[in-house]
């Protein structure tokens, strides 16, 4: 029920984006939990983008992105990992890590820039990449998307350098996205086509 609601939501934000009286739900009351809402829209979108390019799509949402441990002995930790969403095309794959968090703004910015927020960031660039660590695939991408609170917030992008200080063909994004679906397929072209110059 609460799915269904989340993809009503997305519809009403559609048909809204210009005038309030345009949509069919008028007048309905609306509570839902924003970082949910937030990460449906981005899961919905990002499938529209992965059947364009004709890639396999995963995500927790659709519950087929799980990451299990094989037990080989005595493995009692962690039974599996769950990124929000995986594309994956021939030999590249895009792992997206959804995060309704103002962090963007806060490291472009530093403000707010606590040390808490720091050792929480580090920990979703971690989680990030343990993902990352899962695909076969040579070039491997990850992108936190964040909201996008302020318009004039820069995305981030970097690549790994590893211990011998050699590219690793991994690229990190740190991205701020907001409601505009049209954004967002942009976006998510550029990325994927790894046309990060042209992309601010």
């Amino acid at each position: 029920m609460y799915e269904r609601a989340i993809k009503l939501c997305i519809e009403y934000l559609v048909q809204n984006k210009f005038s309030l009286a345009f949509g069919n739900f008028y007048g309905l009351p609306w509570f839902l939990e924003m970082d949910r809402l937030f990460e449906y829209w981005v899961e919905h979108w990002t499938f529209i983008f992965a059947k364009k390019i004709g890639a396999r799509f995963y995500s927790d949402i659709r519950k087929n992105s799980k990451l299990r441990f094989y037990n080989l002995g005595n493995w009692k930790s962690l039974s599996l990992l769950k990124p929000d969403i995986i594309i994956e095309k021939e030999n590249k794959t895009l792992i997206i890590d959804v995060k309704y968090k103002k962090h963007l703004t806060y490291l472009q910015y530093g403000r707010n820039q606590t040390s808490a927020i720091l050792e929480e960031h580090r920990h979703d660039l971690h989680q990030l990449l343990s993902y990352m660590s899962s695909s076969i695939n040579e070039k491997r991408i990850g992108c936190l998307i964040y909201p996008k609170f302020h318009y004039n917030v820069p995305n981030q992008f970097a690549t790994l350098i590893n211990y011998t200080n050699i590219r690793a063909n991994v690229d990190v994004i740190l991205w701020g996205i907001s409601f505009q679906p049209e954004e967002l397929l942009t976006s998510l072209e550029y990325i994927w086509y790894e046309k990060y110059a042209s992309f601010s």
